[in-house]
This record gives structure tokens, sequence and C-alpha cells, in this order.
């Protein structure tokens, strides 16, 4: 059976202007040879193009109406009127932060004025609301905590924990960290939004599958999805395991966000969607934070030195890409069938590091295949170094 996106795969402007030019020959009509940049060559090379790309444009449309071949905005569109999807939009991550003072000096900060950054990534984050920090000493120092927020969204503008240190805003005498990683959503993937679309056909069967716990969390038609249960906001999670207990029968819906355990208020919120939405009577569905499993030591990765980026750079974009393929790696691991233990595999995160930039021949791990049991997720805790060699 020839397949879908066979049948609807558009024309391109050569393929078309081949077919016309063979046409007007069969009519008698010597397009095959018309001068290249003559008026009727050029003529019927505009028409093919215009063609073309009339057909690209309907041959996307047509596709946009299934799940299987529709993509980009297209399936955003398909998601949003047939399943009542919103695709996920990136969002900025927050996270607590805290200044200490052994100085004297006095400040007092609005919203958006104090500046800091990430050490390693060079990620930049400011103030959420007005905070003040008093005056202290090297023996009794004073300490200001208050949230801050990230200045790109999704992963890529986030940082792990304690590795917000970095002032940009001049504070005499005064040290800030954060205790927690920073790391916001990001944009819903096409995979995701398909994935959503079937939770939410799930929802509507009784409140049975799995998906109906998915479609919980996330909405779909004009039921909104869960919500912070203080701030009312949209929760920060981003991955789920639904395990159902073989001995009891209760249903344990496992939650991360990007960095890892999600804010305990995102989980009343998704236990309170739960509870309205999802849960068939007479059975026990509880939302629970995931249990981070931590992948930490140094991954060294060689690197050509000729035509390559400096040893910071490439350590940056590396631990860029390791940060935001922990970010979405499966609660649970993933499993090589037929065995049913789920792994975070050391061959993945090879292959993550290796492919973050061309200069990068060869990394030396620190982890072996580590388990992951369910509800578990893996969390990326180690450092990066970078040893450049002349070839």
């Amino acid at each position: 059976m020839i397949s879908l996106p066979t049948l609807l795969s558009p024309v391109t402007a050569a393929q078309a202007r081949t077919t016309a030019v063979n046409q007007l020959v069969s009519y008698g009509i010597p397009a095959n040879n018309w001068r290249q940049g003559g008026v009727f060559s050029t003529l019927l090379t505009v028409f093919c193009t215009l063609y073309a790309g009339l057909f690209s444009l309907v041959s996307q449309a047509i596709n946009s109406m299934f799940l299987g071949t529709a993509s980009g905005q297209w399936l955003t569109a398909l998601a949003y009127y047939v399943y009542g999807i919103t695709a996920q939009k990136a969002t900025f991550g927050t996270t607590p932060y805290t200044l200490t003072n052994t100085g004297g000096g006095i400040y007092s900060f609005a919203p958006g004025q104090f500046v800091c950054q990430c050490g390693i990534n060079g990620n930049s984050f400011t103030n959420v609301s007005t905070f003040s920090l008093a005056a202290g000493t090297p023996a009794t120092p004073t300490t200001a905590t208050f949230d801050v927020v990230a200045q790109v969204a999704g992963t890529a503008g986030g940082a792990p924990a304690n590795t917000i240190t970095t002032l940009i805003t001049v504070m005499v005498s005064v040290t800030g960290n954060n205790s927690a990683a920073c790391l916001g959503l990001d944009a819903d993937s096409d995979a995701k939004i398909v994935s959503k679309c079937y939770a939410a056909l799930a929802a509507r069967s009784q409140k049975g599958p799995a998906g109906a716990y998915l479609a919980a969390i996330y909405g779909y038609s004009n039921v909104p999805g869960a919500t912070n249960s203080v701030t009312g906001q949209p929760v920060n999670i981003n991955r789920t395991q639904v395990y159902t207990d073989p001995d009891t029968g209760n249903i344990s819906v496992y939650l991360a966000s990007p960095a890892g355990v999600p804010d305990v208020n995102d989980i009343v919120g998704v236990q309170t969607a739960i509870d309205a939405i999802a849960r068939p009577m007479g059975v026990v569905a509880t939302a629970m934070a995931c249990t981070p499993v931590y992948a930490s030591g140094t991954i060294t990765l060689w690197s050509d030195s000729v035509g390559a980026k400096a040893a910071q750079d490439v350590e940056i974009i590396a631990y860029v890409e390791l940060l935001s393929a922990f970010s979405t790696y499966p609660i649970g691991g993933l499993t090589k069938p037929p065995g049913t233990q789920g792994y975070l595999w050391a061959s993945y995160v090879e292959g993550v590091a290796m492919q973050a930039d061309p200069s990068i021949y060869a990394v030396d791990l620190p982890i072996v295949n580590l388990p992951l049991a369910p509800g578990a997720a893996a969390v990326f805790t180690g450092n990066i170094l970078v040893r450049q060699v002349s070839q």
C-alpha cells in the first residue's frame, strides 16, 4: 500500500517544469529547445515555480488533517481545533535565590533591577519581585531569599543548582547562590503534541486509560490542565509515568519537571486535576514527585584543537546539550526488550555528548548504565572537562 505521505508529497518546480515541457513537446511545441533565459522559457519556469508553491501549500493543508502526517504550525492548529489541545510554549524558568551580605552595604531593588549570571553557561537571571538586603558582618551575615527568572526561555536559558554565582549587579561583600536548578519548559515538539492529542482521546474513555492522567495534567478541549495550587499558573511538569501496583491495583502518577523533582504545589495541583478528571471511582490514584537519581562525576570530552572552538566554548555547548537531554529523559528510564528494567544508558549520554560539537571525537564517561526504578528520574549533576589535542 502506498503511504499517505508518499501520495501527498509535493511536486518540486523542476519536476513541474519537466512535466510541462514533455506535455508541450507531445503537442508539437518544441519547448525542450527553448533558449534558457528566453521569454517563453522564463515564463514557463515562473509558472512552474508558482504551481509548485501552490501544490506544496495544498499538500501541507491535506497532511495537516491527520495526526500521522501533520507537522509544525499545521499540527499546532490541528491539535487546537480538532483535539482541543493548546501546544505548550517555552517558559522562563524560576528558582529561589539567596544573597549573603558580610559587609555594611544596604541594598534594595525593584523587580528586574538585580541581575545575576550562571558561571557555567553565562545565562542571565533577574529578580521577580522587590527585595531588600540589610547590612551584615563576617561574623553575623544577613541574607535575602527571593525568586529569580531566566532571561531566555526553555532549558537552554536555565542553570543547574549552585551555579548562578556571578553577580552582574555590583554589591560589595555580597555573594549569591541558587540551591535548586532553574529550568523552564521547552516548547512542545511535534511528537509531544501528537501524544497529547492521543491523551485527549483517552480521557474520553470512562476515565480508564493511562492517557486520561496525561490529559488531566495538560488539559484538553475546554478542560483546563493542572495548575499550581498557590500561583494558579500551569504546572511546570514535562514528564509523567503512570504506574499500577500489580498487588494493590493502586495507581501512582509520577511527575518530573525539566530540573527533576517538581514544585510541591505543582504536585497538589496535579492531584486535584486527577481527582476531577481521570481517577475512576474506587481507585486510589496518587500524584507523586519523581525520585531523583543523580548522574555525577566528570565527563571528559576529547576535542580536535585544529579549527575547533575554545575549550570553554565546547564545554558550555556540551553542558547545555546534556542538561537539555536529561530534562526530557523518561521517568523510569528506557528499556531494552525483552528486559523490563529501565536505565539511563551510558551510550545515550555518550551520544548526546558526541553530537554537541563537531570537534569532539571521543568521550570518557564516569558512569555505567544507571538503573532507574519506576518513578525514578535521572538528574545530571556532573562536570565536564574538555581536553583539546592537536591532530
